[in-house]
Formats: C-alpha cells, sequence, structure tokens
C-alpha cells in the first residue's frame, strides 16, 4: 500500500468537515490530491467513501506533481447529489467539472487549480478559455 501526504490531509479534511457545526455539503479541493507512486488512484475515493463522502478527482501526475483537483459531496447532505459519472477534466489534473443536483436545480461545479508560474499559468487559462471555461483573453 502506498501512502503520500493526500491520503492524511484528506482524511484530516473531509473528517473536519463533517464536525463543522456549519453542516458543509461541498469540498473544492486543489493541489491535495497528489500522484501515487503506484498509481492508486482509485483508492482517494475509496477513501473519501468510507468517511462519508462521494468524490470525484483528477490526480496529479508524473509530469505535474503538484497539481491534483477533486470535488467532494457530503453523502449526508440533503439537499446535493454528485453525479460522478458527468466529471470531466478540463484540464489534466488542474481543472475538473461534474454536475450536482441540488434540490430541484442541476448545476456544475468545477474545482481549478492552476500553476504558480505565470507562464504556465497563461498557458492553462488559454486552454480553458479554449475549452469553453474562463476568460476569453489572459493578460
Amino acid at each position: 500500500m502506498c501512502f503520500t501526504r493526500t491520503e492524511p490531509f484528506l482524511c484530516s479534511v473531509l473528517a473536519q468537515a463533517r464536525k463543522r457545526k456549519a453542516k458543509i455539503d461541498v469540498i473544492l479541493l486543489q493541489a491535495e490530491l497528489h500522484a501515487y507512486a503506484d498509481g492508486s488512484h482509485s483508492k482517494t475515493c475509496m477513501t473519501a467513501k468510507a468517511m462519508g463522502w462521494n468524490m470525484v478527482h483528477a490526480p496529479a501526475n508524473a509530469s505535474d506533481p503538484a497539481s491534483g483537483v477533486g470535488i467532494a459531496v457530503c453523502d449526508a447532505s440533503p439537499r446535493v447529489k454528485l453525479l460522478p459519472d458527468t466529471a470531466e477534466e478540463l484540464l489534466e489534473c488542474r481543472c475538473l467539472k461534474v454536475q450536482c443536483r441540488i434540490d430541484d436545480s442541476m448545476i456544475e461545479l468545477v474545482s481549478i487549480y492552476l500553476s504558480a508560474n505565470q507562464n504556465n499559468r497563461i498557458e492553462q487559462i488559454e486552454a480553458l478559455a479554449q475549452s469553453g471555461l474562463g476568460p476569453t483573453s489572459t493578460p
């Protein structure tokens, strides 16, 4: 079994969110989903499920190890339901969208984590704009 800092950190975030009196329904995760050396990324969603969360994620990879995004919805939420089959990675390990049902409305949730490097960030913004998400011009 391969553990990176992802699993303990993810467990901590999800556990704290369940304890909050604010009744957190959705968590957008950025950079907490680093790559597993052995490629066992499915373990991340299984860990979340065991803690009472439905989650989709776009984990980091070897070429971009500091990335990784996810969207988690609390199983106990009376109003929000994640539709995991609708998940779409718009920018590899950097942008993920998924549909959710909130009451009687369908919405898209998006988790984006752009690079701190300005040149990479500009390329990422341009790629998102081409996908229909984000600004139509870059700074």
